[in-house]
């Protein structure tokens, strides 16, 4: 497997991803799995369980501590294939 044909593969994925969220018109948060606009969905209080929105700051450190998060996370996943 050549790395230019690995490049194509992958280009050619994130083409067709694009045109499909395009092409349903879904939201572009739905296409980055929610990493795009990540505090925005946390910016609103929720009422009934009293809890206020989360600052700016807040937001980033949720959003730090979960990019931490996500190697082990994708360690363990392909570890289970093996």
């Amino acid at each position: 497997m050549q790395p230019r044909n690995v490049a194509f593969f992958v280009l050619t994925l994130l083409v067709y991803a694009v045109l499909f969220q395009w092409l349903t018109a879904q939201p572009w948060e739905a296409f980055g799995f929610g990493a795009i606009e990540f505090g925005s969905v946390y910016a609103e209080p929720i009422p009934e369980l009293n809890m206020p929105g989360y600052t700016d700051r807040q937001r980033f450190e949720l959003f730090a501590a979960l990019m931490i998060q996500v190697i082990p996370l994708v360690h363990y996943y392909f570890d289970s294939f093996i």
